[in-house]
């Protein structure tokens, strides 16, 4: 089980006037309208995990309310004779943690009761399991920090270096001149701005963004005039009832936010109407907020296309559904920019592979329309674990750019605080990078290696008439790829067999310059083959009498074969396609998921999966190029970052490769021996692992180190650009 820490605990206060239970029962009962106030058991000691029992006899639930997917409880928990509950805080908090993890509740309010009934603790705590992740809390006040600046900058015409300096911690040591002038332009901005988080969650953003604003406007006081009723509390609870809008489709997530924030202000029984459960992306939800919103910070969700394809017509009307492969998270960064008030501010923390990859062309232009601030990108790290992608938060206004924004590459997992990493670590970026091509941000030295390398160049994809084609989906392997084993058996019963199965590759069998290792074959029958074939024979009764063992063999997948939505004619073809024929003739084959950029050539006209890229030509120049240190360089600039050091490579990303315009020009001497020594690469790692380990080990070294001068040598390359290069 997840043990729950901390965190978990939104609220806890001690109190020493005499518990009552049914005071405290009827102060709590009115959030729990639908539950039943007789509903109480008792749990004893022998319930008690062993290290809590020398604080805890006994509890009992005596209230519980299920609201969509959120479960809320009241618990009493009845502490040891003489403990002292002010001495125990930790370990009965713990307890409360531990009491939520048995039951899944989602809000737990519980008091801890000593044996003698006189003084009690409260305790409010939340499970993290609703939200999918916790973001860490330096990342949280970065984005609301950010934010904030970005508002109070539009709507208070201050400077970065006023706000840069009011948020510092060494506040004291800066002119506060321009803060103490505003103090009241400022306090009355904060106090009228409508914030949303349109992807709510577990509402630990919502959250952070009431503790951030009433902490700036409680620091205000030392230039107001005194006000008494100007406390952290009220300002808080002004900011909750008065500035707070949030959703989620989640109504568990969006009923136990209210929870939390009813259980911290019990005198304000209000129903937090502005807290809504609905889809921000298809319904229009808001409508009162008339100009959109001053703020809005979120984490969208990330959901891969396929698996909201059921809604994808609702979502038509978004840029970013033109576009091939685009994750869902695109589609709340686009409605984010949407409900933003001119002028607003906008902090977003997701995915970045929107910056790099053909699906973030739409965002991309969208965004370098407007002034972007700040963004924080950590490359292929994954500083939220449980979100698992790479990640970056972007800050923004909504308003014509500037000329510049602030750039920070966070490149391990150990910086500490990300508020001061990012202040001494940022880069500034021009304006003129941010298009709606790759935002990719160089040092000056790479980006003019950069620019040499594509000067005499030209894009992958041209120099082979764009012929560069992803490998084969079946949308059901488990029916369509099968073992040696099992094609061997179906040839054997019906030798008609042998015209569908062909050898078939995955994306971890092929490697660079080496002969691929056959593990699996592909039963192929392409869309229009049955129709092709049967003349006027019924399509099944066609198809099991002529291939009657792959038909008795594919009967099995039936039912999940029908329900493709990529299916050919029938439920045993596969997914049409314009290039199969690409497949029966040489080409240069590439792995999609690798450490380095790689490829190999095939003669046997293989068909591969989708993991794979092929390029239908036989070009060992090609071939070495693309296998050089070079090229492997240019591809990590554009590649997708994955996790454990992986880069994605998709079509899109292989055809951008710059290709010296000598190979599809004049091939010159220099040409002829990068082909030469591709040849011989290719030889070489193809031997038996025996031999290649041991006895051509030294000439396979020798033979890479020649072909990468010789590429080098091809783009004109000094000793300074290739230590570059070698040391990258």
């Amino acid at each position: 089980m997840k043990r729950y820490n901390e965190r978990c605990i939104i609220s806890k206060k001690y109190s020493p006037q005499l518990f009552d239970s049914n005071e405290y029962i009827k102060s709590l009962s009115w959030l729990f309208s639908t539950a039943d106030s007789t509903h109480t058991w008792i749990r004893s000691g022998i319930h008690i995990p062993t290290n809590f029992k020398s604080m805890v006899s006994s509890y009992r639930l005596i209230a519980d309310c299920t609201a969509d997917s959120a479960k809320i409880e009241i618990l009493l928990i009845k502490a040891q004779i003489g403990v002292k509950i002010e001495d125990s805080e930790k370990i009965l908090s713990d307890f409360v943690c531990w009491y939520m993890g048995q039951s899944r509740a989602d809000i737990t309010a519980a008091a801890a009761v000593p044996s003698t009934g006189s003084g009690y603790a409260e305790f409010i705590a939340k499970s993290p399991r609703l939200c999918g992740f916790s973001i860490p809390q330096d990342i949280l006040a970065y984005m609301c920090t950010s934010a904030i600046k970005n508002f109070l900058r539009k709507a208070c015409s201050l400077t970065r270096t006023a706000l840069d300096g009011y948020f510092s911690p060494s506040y004291a040591l800066y002119d506060d001149t321009i803060i103490r002038s505003k103090a009241k332009m400022i306090d009355t901005a904060l106090s009228s701005l409508k914030f949303c988080d349109i992807a709510a969650g577990d509402g630990s953003i919502a959250l952070s963004m009431a503790e951030a604003v009433s902490n700036v406007r409680l620091s205000l006081n030392r230039y107001l005039a005194p006000c008494p009723d100007r406390t952290k509390e009220s300002l808080y609870r002004h900011f909750i009832t008065n500035s707070l809008y949030a959703t989620d489709c989640d109504g568990g997530a969006i009923q136990t936010l209210r929870t939390e924030l009813m259980l911290l202000f019990l005198e304000v029984k209000t129903k937090l109407e502005h807290l809504v459960c609905g889809s921000i992306l298809t319904e229009d939800l808001f409508r009162e907020i008339r100009g959109g919103f001053d703020i809005i910070v979120t984490t969208p969700p990330h959901m891969r296309q396929e698996l909201f394809s059921s809604v994808k017509e609702e979502l038509r009307r978004y840029k970013s559904s033109t576009v091939s492969g685009t994750d869902l998270y695109c589609y709340y960064a686009e409605r984010a920019l949407e409900l933003l008030a001119k002028g607003g501010s906008l902090a977003l923390l997701m995915s970045n592979r929107w910056m790099r990859t053909d699906y973030g062309q739409s965002i991309r232009e969208i965004f370098a329309s407007i002034e972007i601030t700040n963004i924080v990108d950590f490359g292929s790290l994954t500083p939220i674990e449980e979100y698992n992608i790479p990640t970056a938060v972007i800050s923004a206004v909504n308003t014509q750019p500037e000329s510049s924004l602030f750039f920070t590459a966070v490149d391990e997992l150990t910086y500490g605080d990300i508020n001061i990493y990012a202040a001494e670590h940022t880069k500034v970026i021009p304006q003129e990078k941010i298009t709606s091509d790759r935002w990719i941000f160089n040092s000056d030295e790479i980006s003019a290696l950069l620019n040499k390398i594509s000067l005499n160049s030209e894009p992958l994809g041209k120099i082979v008439s764009n012929k560069i084609y992803r490998g084969i989906l079946t949308g059901l392997n488990e029916a369509f790829v099968v073992n040696a084993e099992t094609a061997a058996a179906l040839i054997a019963l019906s030798p008609q067999n042998r015209e569908i199965i062909r050898p078939f590759l995955s994306g971890r069998n092929v490697r660079r310059f080496e002969e691929p290792e056959i593990q699996k074959y592909l039963i192929f029958i392409p869309k229009g083959y049955t129709d092709k074939k049967r003349g006027d024979t019924q399509a099944l009764e066609w198809f099991a009498s002529t291939h009657t063992s792959a038909a008795r063999y594919l009967a099995k997948f039936e039912a999940k074969a029908a329900r493709r939505s990529d299916k050919g004619d029938y439920w045993w073809e596969l997914r049409p396609c314009k290039y199969y024929d690409a497949f029966e003739v040489p080409k240069i084959i590439c792995p999609s998921i690798v450490k380095r950029l790689s490829a190999t050539m095939d003669n046997k006209h293989l068909y591969a999966n989708d993991k794979t890229i092929i390029i239908p030509v036989e070009d060992y120049c090609l071939l070495g190029l693309i296998n050089s240190k070079l090229m492997d360089f240019c591809f990590r600039k554009v590649a997708t970052e994955l996790k454990n050091e992986h880069f994605e490579l998709k079509p899109g990303v292989l055809s951008s490769l710059p290709i010296h315009k000598r190979l599809s020009e004049h091939r010159d001497k220099t040409c002829r021996e990068i082909e030469a020594a591709a040849i011989r690469l290719s030889e070489l790692y193809s031997l038996s692992p025996l031999k290649t380990a041991s006895l051509f080990h030294d000439e396979k070294i020798t033979a890479e180190k020649n072909l990468n001068r010789l590429v080098y040598r091809l783009y004109k390359l000094t000793p300074k650009e290739i230590a570059l290069i070698e040391n990258y």
